[in-house]
């Protein structure tokens, strides 16, 4: 989680290939990406296509075959919204607990998923601008 304003966080949810320090590595770059990139866009898919052009490029010079899933998210309580993106993560859930109700973030059973942060490095992540 990482504190955007007095009113907003950003969530960063990832998984990344492997078990192994290349691994561990990867994580720690990809966290210190959020926290710098953050500061400059508001939009979820930005944030997640600046990362994956990041990590894509030291995977093209490093030769190493990874990638890596996510999900991040813009919860704004002034605003009453959260704005999110995924790229190739599975959907999370938003529990509606007053309602006693559950609902996919991003659900669309005909839509192609699409690929992890790093895979190529020109794409666009599938994102849901706003949910009220």
């Amino acid at each position: 989680m990482i504190r955007l304003s007095d009113t907003a966080v950003g969530l960063f949810i990832c998984d990344v290939m492997g078990h192994d320090v290349r691994a561990a590595l990867v994580t720690a770059m990809m966290r210190s990406l959020v926290v710098e990139l953050s500061a400059s866009t508001s939009e979820p898919g930005e944030l997640l296509d600046q990362i994956n052009r990041e990590v894509a490029g030291v995977f093209n010079q490093t030769g190493s075959t990874m990638y890596a899933t996510a999900f991040y998210l813009i919860a704004d309580v002034a605003r009453a919204e959260l704005r999110y993106a995924s790229a190739a993560h599975p959907e999370p859930i938003l529990l509606h607990r007053q309602r006693g109700a559950a609902e996919w973030l991003g659900h669309n059973p005909g839509q192609k998923k699409r690929p992890g942060l790093g895979a190529f490095r020109r794409r666009k992540v599938s994102h849901s601008p706003v949910f009220d």
